[in-house]
């Protein structure tokens, strides 16, 4: 038997869910100032109200997995080869490779995870009204400079 479906189950959505009103602005102190520069450039492109306070965490881990993506790449493109040859004289794949697709993986569940792919983003809404302005949307007339 074929079903229709019209969408999310009513009783599976959390009218109950918390509400954070506080968006998320400033990067960590602990972040590099490469790390700074991704968190700030993904800030910009994130509409009002669709990163709060507390996915500071999660975005901060995706800025530091994509700086350590690129740092990665550009390492393994200064390699004469992609094999490695072990103290026996066996030929592997260079450990680099296996870190980059490592990092990459953990990049791209963040990405997921934040609505930052073309699939999630579907399944985002945000609020109107919501939260504070983003002070770094390119209509802010209080955008702060940039350096």
């Amino acid at each position: 038997m074929l079903k229709h479906l019209k969408g999310a189950d009513p009783r599976s959505i959390n009218k109950d869910e918390p509400m954070v009103k506080r968006n998320l602005r400033d990067a960590p102190s602990w972040m590099s100032p490469t790390q700074c520069r991704i968190w700030d450039e993904n800030i910009a492109d994130c509409p009002s109200g669709m990163l709060k306070g507390p996915d500071g965490g999660v975005f901060g881990a995706y800025c530091a997995a994509l700086v350590e993506c690129v740092d990665l790449e550009l390492e393994i493109r200064k390699l004469k080869s992609r094999l490695y040859k072990t103290t026996k004289g066996n030929l592997i794949q260079h450990p680099y490779i296996g870190m980059l697709n490592r990092k990459t993986l953990i990049m791209r569940t963040l990405a997921s995870e934040l609505g930052f792919t073309p699939t999630s983003r579907t399944r985002i809404k945000v609020q109107k009204g919501g939260g504070e302005e983003n002070p770094f949307s390119g209509n802010n007339p209080n955008r702060p400079n940039s350096a």
